[in-house]
C-alpha cells in the first residue's frame, strides 16, 4: 500500500498503470544503453573492476561457483 494508493484508485487502480509499463521499460533500457556507452562510466567501471578488493571478490565468487559445480558431479557424470 502506497501513499498514492487513494489517488491511483480514482484513476482506475493499478490497471491504469499497465499501459505505461512497457514505454517506461523501453525508455529505461535506452537510457541505460546510452549511459553505459559513456566514456566516464566505462572508466569508472574499469577502475572499480581493477581494484584489488574487487578482484579478490570476483576470484572468490569464481572459486565458489567451481566448487559448487564440482560438488554436483557424480561418478557417472565423470566417466
Amino acid at each position: 500500500q502506497s501513499q498514492f494508493g487513494g489517488m491511483l484508485a480514482m484513476f482506475g487502480g493499478t490497471e491504469a498503470l499497465v499501459p505505461l509499463k512497457q514505454p517506461f521499460v523501453e525508455k529505461m533500457q535506452a537510457a541505460m544503453v546510452e549511459l553505459s556507452q559513456s566514456d566516464s562510466i566505462k572508466q569508472a567501471l574499469k577502475e572499480e573492476l581493477e581494484a584489488p578488493a574487487m578482484m579478490e571478490e570476483i576470484q572468490a565468487n569464481i572459486e565458489n561457483i567451481i566448487d559448487q559445480r564440482l560438488n554436483e558431479l557424480t561418478p557417472k557424470m565423470v566417466k
